[in-house]
């Protein structure tokens, strides 16, 4: 089961295990709000949390587990825009990066909460069992006797698997709780344990 938008950082559901960095729940620092809206033709590889220093380096949460698409004269895009990564240096399980028109501070301070792209042809194709993270986003979950369960609304990253929040619960991604993916009919079937879901507390 999948819950990282490029290939390399995605969750099999067969075995559960992140293959390539560990990412982790984005706690965004700066004023800016994140964009949320998918971009046609580019997938997210990273979201912008933060300044670094004085000089316009900012701090990249990674989505990806292709660690060397933060390598220095690699292309990304950011509203729209290609950037050439001028430097990258690894802290934890954040990147810091040096963009290309970015040498101040107040330069960088308005790109933070924004997501960083590469284009679509340059992710690999899916496994049956994999999805990219866009189209689990608002599907409707559903326990295995019908009941609705909530919509997805957030897919978290973390060493082991993925979580999904729905319905004020965090559902691990993985088959012994996530039972079936249906993109064409947008449903998610789920087999909750007892107290995952509030409604299950008594």
């Amino acid at each position: 089961m999948l819950g990282q938008v490029d290939r390399g950082a995605i969750l099999a559901h067969r075995c559960g295990v992140l293959h390539g960095v560990p990412c982790y729940p984005i706690r965004v620092t700066g004023p800016q709000q994140p964009t949320l809206e998918p971009v046609e033709g580019f997938v997210p590889i990273g979201r912008i949390v933060g300044t670094f220093g004085l000089r316009g380096a900012v701090k990249v949460v990674p989505m990806t587990g292709f660690p060397d698409r933060f390598e220095e004269g690699k292309t990304v895009y950011l509203q729209g825009r290609p950037l050439k990564i001028l430097r990258h240096a690894w802290h934890k399980t954040q990147v810091r990066i040096w963009l290309e028109g970015f040498k101040r501070i107040e330069e960088a301070q308005p790109i933070v909460g924004e997501l960083l792209y590469v284009p679509e042809e340059d992710v690999p194709e899916l496994e049956a069992d994999e999805f990219l993270v866009r189209d689990l986003l608002g599907m409707e979950a559903y326990s295995e006797d019908g009941r609705f369960l909530g919509v997805v609304e957030e897919v978290l990253a973390a060493p082991a698997h993925d979580l999904y929040r729905i319905g004020g619960a965090l559902v691990p991604a993985v088959k012994e709780f996530v039972v079936r993916v249906d993109l064409k009919q947008r449903r998610m079937v789920i087999r909750p344990i007892p107290g995952l879901f509030p409604d299950d507390e008594d």
